[in-house]
């Protein structure tokens, strides 16, 4: 039989970073396991679940999901993903990883954002994403022009921060 699994738990804000314990746990990784993973550069990557960024709660556990959180079509017309804890905390993070180690050391990668489809799923669940595309074209056309404004708008300010190694920039997988 399989071992018991963990409930899951609401995803929470990380918490700000300690310079001086972030220098020590990247200094001490790339110490034991080198600047190479396979193929890869290793580089310091920002952990987010970006449904997030769009208002969805996230729970974990052996695996992670977005619970739908749509109540209107229109929900995010107003809404300023810079005004969010998560995006307030992704900046924060990324300013206080630069301050604490060398990127020229240790390169850092953009952020892996999921796309407009994908989070438009974590919004609205799968089979009401997949009927939304009959039922309610202009509506979901309309939401998804506005989530690909969040990612945007995210991905830019977070990649504006990070300085360039040897000229270019490294994916969220780690390509240069």
């Amino acid at each position: 039989p399989a071992a018991p699994q963990p409930e899951p738990q609401p995803y929470e804000a990380p918490e700000l970073i300690d310079r001086a314990a972030f220098r020590a746990q990247t200094e001490d990784s790339y110490d034991r396991h080198g600047m190479m993973a396979d193929d890869f550069i290793r580089g310091i990557s920002p952990q987010l679940h970006t449904e997030v960024l769009v208002e969805c709660p996230v729970l974990q556990g052996v695996s992670n999901w977005a619970e739908p959180c749509v109540t209107a079509w229109n929900q995010l017309d107003d809404y300023v993903v810079e005004q969010t804890i998560w995006y307030q905390r992704l900046i924060e993070n990324t300013r206080r990883s630069l301050e604490a180690i060398d990127p020229e050391t240790y390169p850092f990668n953009c952020l892996g954002i999921r796309g407009p489809v994908d989070m438009a799923r974590g919004m609205l669940g799968a089979e009401v994403l997949c009927a939304a595309v009959y039922d309610h074209p202009q509506e979901l056309k309309d939401l998804l022009e506005r989530i690909t404004d969040i990612i945007i708008a995210t991905e830019q300010a977070h990649s504006r921060m990070l300085p360039l190694y040897e000229g270019g920039q490294f994916n969220h997988e780690g390509v240069w």
